[in-house]
């Protein structure tokens, strides 16, 4: 029986020819050579409480419940390059993700991630050196837990609508 902190894969994404496993017990990412099977890194430090991965042509994107915020992960460097604070409460859980990788984001090219605790939604505008951060909550109802866009909606699945 392990004392210390467990690895708790709590979601994985394929990109860059490699898997990107969230370990919620450590907080980190750990990523691993999809061909060869090896792992090229596994000190990736993100927020606190990982809950969803997701990648795009650029970047891994990881929301962090505990911390309300999003760690944009350069694949060049294993390092986070960016914190993407979101608003305070807001328990980040799922981001927007399609068949293919490079379906990552939304309608305007943006990403967006569901905030559980918030009973919100985010759109975080990418590309830039720094991201920006819309957060909506008119009219989902409470408790959004599931993300999804079919190249022109955005459509969130709530515990209980309005």
């Amino acid at each position: 029986m392990s004392n210390g902190p467990v690895n708790l894969i709590a979601d994985i994404a394929y990109g860059f020819n490699s898997i990107w496993a969230l370990c919620t017990g450590t907080n980190r990412v750990i990523r691993v050579n999809a061909t060869t099977n090896a792992i090229e890194a596994s000190n990736i430090s993100v927020g606190t409480s990982p809950n969803a991965v997701a990648v795009n042509a650029n970047s891994v994107y990881v929301t962090n419940t505990g911390s309300n915020n999003v760690s944009r992960i350069s694949p060049t460097t294993n390092t986070v390059a960016e914190t993407i604070p979101l608003p305070a409460g807001a328990g980040p859980g799922e981001i927007t993700r399609g068949a293919d990788n490079s379906s990552l984001f939304g309608p305007s090219r943006d990403m967006w991630v569901v905030n559980g605790s918030g009973d919100s939604v985010s759109r975080i505008t990418t590309g830039n050196a720094t991201s920006a951060v819309t957060t909506f909550t008119a009219g989902i109802g409470t408790a959004p837990s599931s993300i999804t866009f079919d190249g022109r909606n955005v459509w969130v699945g709530v515990t209980d609508a309005p």
